[in-house]
């Protein structure tokens, strides 16, 4: 006699048994990505399987999806002592700046999979190491990314200090592309804190810089900030205008991940504008050149969230551009991030809408931190409406 299957456990209660230990987010990341609602009540307005916490998972399907993630984890440690070993063989050829890329290579390593204390803590020794270096490019380079760092934990004060120090060091040693990097930066911290005019003028300074130096990919990066920033704030004509130069500079380099984060841009500015099926195109080509950088799954989840964000704002009208209904499929990583259907995914979004045009949207309790972090990963100003930080001072050129 064949034994009845067992009931799935539900989410919240599998994760109330798993204690708050940084090593074993991995696995509460797997067990949300396989977690699975009852088909039955999805889309019910009063079902029990609406939010996260409802959901269920078997115990055995997360046993058999363990090895691969103990690959992946191994795989991780032995790039960070990888990282660490050619670190010490430089330094033994007295090779300080290959040791600082290394330093800083394990740091990204570490930020890749939202680890961000240990990735601050590789930063911190990039910064010590390359100040007692005569060339003060390793320095610029360990500032930058630590000014990066914080600027995604919202540390935006010390993300300006970190940005302005990289900027005045390059600037001094004539570090044209460290220079550019660092007005960047400015940008994005600038507009994460609401600050729209002195957003504009570091980008511009950026862009300015990189035109002297023919750099057509940063080109391409500062005029689609350009362009992002002038969306944002209503400039639809202006954004669309750097957004075309910004195409034009990226399709003269091979730069998939920059002509993704643009057409995404793109169809946020599509969507704002109500041109639906404008914006459904752009993301899907956004898609199409993303998944040719298959370790980027940080990209791919921020455009899977527009994705999500136009399937809310196109409502039950727009169901015919989508075919099969779904707008968000899984988004594979090595954090063991998985976008589970547009509904569930889009509440945080949704959030932000009128209450009236939430009615059917499935409500979602929490997202796994690595979501979150991952969406970092595509190097984007954090900040969207609402989620604005405010306060601290202005960050200005």
């Amino acid at each position: 006699m064949t034994e009845p299957s067992l009931t799935p456990v539900r989410v919240e209660k599998a994760l109330g048994l798993l204690p708050e230990i940084e090593a074993l987010e991995p696995l509460r990341a797997l067990l949300v990505s396989i977690s699975r609602p009852d088909e039955r009540t999805l889309w019910s307005s009063s079902g029990p399987y609406l939010t996260l916490g409802k959901r269920g998972v078997q115990p055995e399907e997360l046993r058999h999806r363990m090895p691969p993630v103990f690959h992946a984890i191994t795989e991780h440690l032995q790039g960070l002592y990888g990282a660490y070993v050619e670190a010490l063989e430089c330094q033994q050829r007295a090779d300080g700046t290959g040791a600082v890329a290394a330093l800083l290579r394990a740091g990204r390593s570490e930020e890749r999979v939202a680890r961000l204390n240990q990735a601050r803590a590789w930063y911190d020794v990039a910064l010590r190491l390359s100040q007692g270096l005569q060339d003060r490019r390793p320095e610029v380079e360990s500032l930058r990314s630590l000014g990066e760092l914080f600027t995604g934990l919202g540390q935006y004060a010390e993300a300006a200090r970190h940005f302005q120090r990289a900027l005045a060091i390059a600037e001094a040693e004539f570090d044209q592309a460290g220079a550019v990097a660092a007005c960047e930066g400015l940008g994005h911290t600038a507009l994460a804190l609401g600050q729209g005019v002195g957003a504009k003028a570091w980008y511009a300074r950026g862009l300015r810089l990189a035109q002297a130096a023919g750099d057509q990919r940063q080109i391409g990066r500062l005029e689609r900030f350009l362009g992002e920033r002038a969306r944002r704030h209503g400039e639809a004509t202006s954004a669309g205008e750097h957004l075309r130069r910004a195409r034009e500079c990226l399709e003269a380099v091979d730069a998939p991940e920059e002509m993704a984060a643009l057409l995404n841009t793109q169809g946020q500015l599509e969507a704002q504008l109500g041109r639906h099926a404008e914006a459904l195109r752009a993301y899907r080509e956004a898609l199409a050149w993303v998944q040719r950088v298959s370790r980027d799954a940080g990209l791919e989840v921020t455009i899977r969230l527009s994705l999500a964000e136009l399937h809310l704002e196109a409502g039950p009208a727009g169901a015919d551009l989508y075919g099969d209904g779904e707008v968000a499929r899984p988004a594979a990583g090595r954090n063991g991030v998985r976008l589970l259907r547009a509904g569930d995914r889009a509440e945080p979004h949704a959030r932000a809408l009128p209450r009236g045009r939430r009615a059917g949207v499935p409500r979602i309790r929490a997202v796994p931190r690595a979501a979150r972090s991952a969406r970092r990963g595509a190097r984007l100003p954090r900040a969207r409406a609402g989620d604005l930080r405010r306060g601290g001072g202005r960050v200005g050129p």
